[in-house]
């Protein structure tokens, strides 16, 4: 059973990481997300499959996807921060949506998204999107987000 996805564009949620947010701003985040949503359309459903195929099998029925204009990603709930290259933020996603789908237990963080990357690369790899550069890219921030949180 793969679980259905949406695309969530809530005012209360974007309220709580910015005070100041407004209907306006909400319209705003609409128009800048819709390249976003023409590549999260068009690939969903393969990458669902691809991270049961390298994970284990999806227990959630329905996953929503917040989309916000600040704060930075969270796997539960799978919460998005807008970015202007949007095959990277695919890949969060995906490394979102493979938090949304494990059971097992790591020992630490560290060992954890070292498994999550690992994954994240496989399923990057069979879409056919070129998106080496933002894996990189995400792999780069979790390590220095890793670091900033130990220090």
């Amino acid at each position: 059973m793969m679980p259905k996805t949406e695309l969530v564009y809530s005012f209360p949620y974007n309220l709580l990481f910015n005070d100041n947010f407004t209907y306006a701003d909400l319209e705003k985040l609409k128009k800048k997300f819709s390249n976003f949503e023409k590549i999260y359309s068009k690939n969903i459903k393969q990458i669902l499959i691809l991270i049961e195929k390298f994970n284990e099998p999806w227990k959630r029925e329905y996953i929503p996807i917040y989309l916000t204009e600040r704060t930075r990603p969270i796997s539960n709930p799978l919460t998005l921060r807008y970015e202007k290259n949007e095959k990277y933020l695919l890949v969060v996603l995906i490394h979102e949506l493979i938090h949304n789908n494990l059971t097992r237990k790591f020992m630490n963080r560290e060992e954890l998204h070292k498994y999550i990357s690992e994954i994240t690369k496989k399923v990057c790899s069979e879409l056919d999107l070129e998106l080496d550069e933002e894996v990189e890219e995400l792999d780069k921030r979790i390590l220095q987000y890793s670091t900033e949180r130990t220090v």
